[in-house]
């Protein structure tokens, strides 16, 4: 006999799938897909998929697009440093995004890290936004701060 579908359930399993943002907060991921790419504005980025590995929303993937600039080098530097990239690895020069992740790629796939997610708004929709990554080596998630709430951020 057929025990029935336990429908609450399944709604919890595909809550956990959805693209519907995740409550900001601090959670343990793994750097899961890098990709060279440009943005909107035709800007070199370097796409970063991160796969959480603990909690309720274990599985879940959060993005985080990177703009390839002298200005903004500070943020991806970061990124390197939380994966333990030793960025005095890196060659002098590369002629572009596309060739320094052929450097970094390998080294930085699944490497564990804390990020610091919020939430932000973009044409109308709530989208997840990484605000900052360190680490996991150190397991204390609340040595990377508080979050401000969406309000604060508005």
């Amino acid at each position: 006999m057929m025990e029935g579908f336990n429908l609450q359930e399944w709604e919890k399993e595909a809550e956990k799938k959805s693209f519907s943002p995740i409550p900001a907060g601090t959670y343990k991921g793994i750097i899961f897909d890098l990709q060279a790419t440009e943005s909107k504005n035709g800007k070199a980025m370097i796409k970063v998929t991160f796969k959480l590995t603990d909690g309720d929303y274990k599985n879940r993937q959060i993005f985080s697009n990177y703009i390839m600039n002298a200005a903004s080098w500070w943020k991806f530097r970061e990124l390197l440093i939380a994966a333990q990239y030793d960025t005095a690895q890196l060659p002098k020069q590369v002629k572009d995004h596309y060739e320094l992740l052929s450097y970094i790629k390998n080294d930085m796939l699944g490497k564990s890290v804390w990020l610091k997610v919020g939430q932000r708004e973009y044409e109308g929709n709530i989208y997840n936004d990484v605000k900052k990554v360190t680490p996991a080596e150190n397991d204390d998630e609340n040595e990377i701060g508080d979050l401000p709430s969406l309000g604060s951020l508005t």
